[in-house]
């Protein structure tokens, strides 16, 4: 990841997960992703990035907006 901050809240960053991986609680496989960050929006392109966020909401806050919800 490279990500810069500027004036305390603009973001400008990507995020780049190449490895395929499962969530335990769903099963449902996601990555590899890669997030573009610009300012307070992320764009996530890849294979179900949205299901990566799970593990960022236990240890982190790096991707930032809302769980994902499981239909």
């Amino acid at each position: 990841m490279i990500q810069a901050c500027f004036d305390g809240w603009i973001s400008v960053g990507i995020h780049i997960d190449p490895w395929h991986r499962r969530d335990a609680k769903s099963g449902i496989y996601f990555g590899p992703y890669i997030d573009f960050h610009l300012i307070c929006f992320i764009i996530s392109l890849g294979v179900n990035p949205k299901y990566s966020g799970r593990i960022d909401v236990g240890c982190s806050v790096s991707r930032g907006g809302i769980p994902a919800v499981e239909s």
